[in-house]
C-alpha cells in the first residue's frame, strides 16, 4: 500500500489548525461598576430599577447598589440574598435576590413574594457597555391580570 506523503502533511497541517482551533480563551475578569452612574434621559425613569442616578460598590464577592429608593447588597456567587420590603400601604414583601457576572454583565433576578397579592419574578441587568457607560436593561412581570413582561432599556455615564 502506498501513501502520498504530501496527503499525510496536508492531513496532519489541517488536524493540528483545527485543534488549536478548539482551544478555549479564558474568561476574561469582571468588570468593576463601582462608582457613581448618572442617567442619560428622563424617558421612563419611574420603571427603572435605580431612578436618575445610582452607586455601586464592588469586591470581589458582593455587589451593593444604593438608589433612591434603596440600598442593596448582592452576594456574586448565585446564592440567595433575601430581604423584606414595605409598600405605599403598608404591606410588606419579600424579596429574594440571585446576581452574577455574565462576562461582562451583572445579571439580578429577584422573586417577589407579596403574600395574597401574588408572586413573581423580576431581572435586571447592568452591562459595562464601555469604559464610563452601562446600560441597564429591566424586564419586570406586568402587575395587572394580563400575563407578561415589561422590558425597557435605560443608559447611564460614570458621573465626573
Amino acid at each position: 500500500m502506498r501513501i502520498d506523503v504530501g496527503v499525510l502533511t496536508l492531513v496532519g497541517l489541517v488536524a493540528v489548525g483545527h485543534a488549536g482551533a478548539a482551544q478555549v480563551r479564558p474568561l476574561p475578569p469582571h468588570p468593576d461598576l463601582s462608582g457613581a452612574w448618572v442617567t442619560n434621559s428622563t424617558d421612563d425613569l419611574a420603571y427603572s430599577p435605580f431612578g436618575a442616578r445610582f452607586t455601586v460598590n464592588q469586591d470581589a464577592s458582593t455587589v451593593t447598589i444604593t438608589a433612591d429608593r434603596e440600598t442593596v447588597t448582592y452576594t456574586l456567587d448565585n446564592s440567595e440574598s433575601v430581604r423584606t420590603t414595605s409598600t405605599v400601604t403598608g404591606a410588606s414583601w419579600r424579596r429574594s435576590s440571585r446576581a452574577r457576572f455574565v462576562t461582562a454583565a451583572l445579571v439580578v433576578t429577584t422573586r417577589i413574594d407579596a403574600g395574597a397579592t401574588g408572586h413573581w419574578e423580576d431581572l435586571f441587568i447592568v452591562s459595562l457597555d464601555r469604559p464610563g457607560e452601562v446600560t441597564v436593561v429591566a424586564s419586570n412581570a406586568v402587575k395587572s391580570m394580563e400575563p407578561g413582561m415589561v422590558t425597557r432599556v435605560f443608559n447611564y455615564r460614570k458621573a465626573q
